[in-house]
Order: structure tokens, then sequence, then C-alpha cells
């Protein structure tokens, strides 16, 4: 449990990450392609079956850097969709075009 961002108990003695309290908009459930904004900049671009999940993976993930990143800044973090269909192709396609920070490894 990472105290940086707020948690909920529920009714069973779980308690779990207050995901409405963490996300400014609501997140779609289907799959597709998604940017992480911060200040206006796109810092990330992913492909997804299950874009709320993956997101939400994000922020426990091996990738350090990007996972610090989103939990210290959730607050000021927007994510948009920039496909509804599921394509790797067109995903290097927006890394190519936009270089989110924490995709440079990935061109």
């Amino acid at each position: 449990m990472d105290s940086r961002l707020p948690y909920i108990n529920d009714n069973y003695g779980q308690t779990y990450p207050d995901w409405s309290n963490i996300f400014k908009e609501k997140i779609r459930c289907g799959e597709g392609i998604y940017g992480i904004k911060y200040n206006n900049e796109l810092i990330y671009v992913g492909v997804s079956d299950k874009i709320r999940n993956r997101i939400k993976r994000h922020f426990f993930s091996k990738h350090k850097e990007l996972s610090d990143f989103l939990i210290n800044n959730y607050k000021d973090i927007s994510i948009v969709i920039l496909s509804e269909n599921k394509c790797f192709v067109k995903e290097k396609e927006f890394i190519k075009s936009y270089n989110p920070k924490f995709n440079r490894d990935k061109r």
C-alpha cells in the first residue's frame, strides 16, 4: 500500500485505492490506444484490451519510473483515448509522432 494515494475501506475490511478520487474522468473499460497526459503533454502511450484495468496496473508496475511518477502526480494527470481500436501499428505511430517521455525506449 502506497501512502501517497487515497485509499478507502470496504465493508469487509479490505483497503484498496480510491480510483474515483485518483482519476478526474471516467475511464472506458474497452480496448483501444490510450495516452497519459501531464500538464497537457502526452507522457505515455499504450494499447490494451481493457484500458481501465491496464492504467490501474501502471500505478503498481515494475516500471518504477512511470509508477512513481503517476503516484506522485496523480492529481495532475489525465487519460485520453487516442483510438477505440486495438492496433499495435497505430500505437507505434502515436509514439513516433508524440515522443512521450515514458515510451522513449520503445521507439
